[in-house]
């Protein structure tokens, strides 16, 4: 994959928030699934529990609000100048779950050892069939886009141990 579309992406999730939520954003289906298939390949090669061990900022749920994941990024600063451990539940309630789940898919793949994302319990299927992520991914794509994605979720780790002292 093409690390200019990884960039490009990023660059338009980012740009679109200056319409101040009434714009959003798409992209080829064909640039979604291979974001979505990088990820997962590093995903693949990450253990269900990771050993990490450096200074990370520890998220909590995000469910689908771009604006509070842009906020934390401006804060504390975007990787790779900051490392981060995500707790989970990126997607479901919010309007922009495509966004931040496919912001942090190209986030990971550009900086693998600073970002690292957990599964939450909105990554499955049951969860986000009523919360709304696959309306979402079935309104502006299609089925496939979402078993895409479920596949890929079903490869995040699922706990990391930070420093040898905090479990996430």
């Amino acid at each position: 994959m093409e690390d200019s579309i990884i960039r490009q992406t990023i660059f338009t999730i980012l740009t679109s928030r200056m319409y101040k939520g009434n714009h959003k954003t798409s992209f080829p289906s064909k640039n979604i699934l291979s974001i979505i298939k990088k990820a997962k390949e590093i995903f693949i090669k990450e253990s269900s529990l990771l050993q990490l061990h450096d200074e990370f900022t520890i998220v909590g749920d995000i469910h689908g609000n771009i604006d509070d994941l842009l906020r934390i990024f401006e804060k504390c600063e975007y990787p790779p100048k900051t490392n981060y451990v995500f707790l989970g539940d990126y997607v479901d309630r919010g309007q922009n779950s495509l966004e931040v789940i496919i912001l942090l898919f190209c986030l990971k793949i550009l900086y693998p050892k600073s970002l690292f994302l957990l599964r939450g319990n909105h990554e499955c299927e049951s969860i986000t069939t009523i919360y709304g992520f696959k309306n979402e991914c079935e309104r502006f794509y299609d089925a496939n886009v979402y078993n895409k994605f479920m596949k890929c979720f079903m490869h995040l780790p699922y706990a990391a141990v930070v420093n040898n002292s905090y479990l996430c």
